[in-house]
C-alpha cells in the first residue's frame, strides 16, 4: 500500500516512501520505521498506533484531506543531520519529536496540529514560516504543550504556535 512495496529498514537514506491515492487499505505503523523522504497523496490515509514512532530524516510531504490517524502514544519524529527538512500539507498528530540538528521548517499553507506534545531534542529548530499554522489541540483530559524543556537538546521553536483549550461547561452552553 505505499511504493516501494516493501517495508523500510531502519537505514534513513535509502528509503523514499510514496503513499498514492486510489488504494483500499493504508499504511499501519505499529513499531519504528524510519524513512527518508515520506509523501502521501490527497484523501489517503496513514495509521500509527500506540507505541509507533515514525521516523523522517528528509521531507515530509502531507498532502490535504490526508487522514493521519496517528493516535495517543504515536510519535512523528523529525530525525534530519544534512540538510534542513520541510514539512509541507495538513496533518493531525498525538506527538512531534524534532530530534535531529538540522532546522525542520512548516511551509506556508501548511496545518499541523498537536495533540500532546511538541518535544525538541535534537540542537535544530521548529520553525513555522508566515502562512503556516501550529496549533497545540488540548481535549478535556489532556493538555497539549510546546516541550517541557527537561532534555538537554538546544533546539528551539521560532514562530507563532496556536494553543486550543477545551473548556466543557455545558451550563453555559460551551
Amino acid at each position: 500500500n505505499w511504493n516501494p512495496p516493501a517495508v523500510p529498514s531502519n537505514a534513513c537514506a535509502e528509503f523514499d516512501v510514496i503513499i498514492p491515492m486510489g488504494l483500499g487499505t493504508y499504511p499501519i505503523i505499529n513499531d519504528t520505521i524510519s524513512l527518508h523522504n515520506l509523501a502521501i497523496y490527497h484523501n489517503n490515509g496513514i495509521t500509527g498506533n500506540a507505541g509507533a514512532m515514525l521516523e523522517i530524516c528528509g521531507d515530509l510531504d502531507a498532502g490535504s484531506g490526508v487522514n493521519w490517524n496517528f493516535g495517543t502514544g504515536a510519535i512523528l519524529a523529525l530525525t534530519g543531520t544534512g540538510s534542513a527538512q520541510e514539512i509541507d500539507g495538513d496533518m493531525q498528530v498525538d506527538m512531534i519529536k524534532l530530534m535531529g540538528n538540522v532546522n525542520v521548517q512548516i511551509m506556508a499553507g501548511s496545518d499541523i496540529r498537536v495533540e500532546d506534545h511538541i518535544e525538541l531534542i535534537g540542537t535544530g529548530s521548529f520553525i513555522c514560516n508566515v502562512g503556516a499554522t501550529v496549533s497545540l489541540e488540548s481535549k478535556l483530559t489532556k493538555t497539549a504543550y510546546l516541550d517541557d524543556f527537561s532534555n538537554p537538546g538546544n533546539g528551539g521553536y521560532i514562530g507563532q504556535i496556536r494553543a486550543k483549550r477545551m473548556v466543557s461547561n455545558p451550563g453555559r452552553g460551551y
